[in-house]
């Protein structure tokens, strides 16, 4: 085999296409859950005081502090992108795991839809 051939590859992954999304989805499922368990110490939960969400699909990554007009590397980073960069620089500080309903409350000021305090 040879990995370095352009044709070789193009013909390669348009065989294996379903093989290799099938791999990525569970390999970015891994991640993410790594990512959550880590900024949640383990359970994966909502970080807001009394918020009930624990359902990994409704939670997100938040930066704590927020950074307007700053970037992470190369250019801004979301969903699994950002996962992926959080994983490879180690786990770094300034993210927690909130669900939409407390993120989206977070970024516009307001208090926390179920718990009723400020973010």
């Amino acid at each position: 085999m040879n990995w370095k051939n352009k044709n070789y590859n193009s013909w390669y992954s348009k065989k294996n296409r379903k093989t290799f999304r099938v791999y990525h989805k569970e390999y970015i499922s891994r991640v993410k859950k790594a990512v959550f368990g880590f900024y949640c110490g383990g359970k994966i939960r909502c970080m807001c005081e009394g918020c009930p969400i624990r359902h990994i699909d409704l939670l997100s990554i938040d930066h704590i502090v927020p950074i307007r007009g700053k970037r992470y590397g190369a250019g801004q980073k979301y969903g699994w992108n950002l996962w992926l960069w959080i994983k490879k620089m180690g786990y770094p500080k300034g993210f927690q795991v909130l669900c939409m309903a407390c993120n989206k409350a977070k970024g516009t000021n307001r208090c926390c839809p179920r718990y009723g305090k400020k973010h």
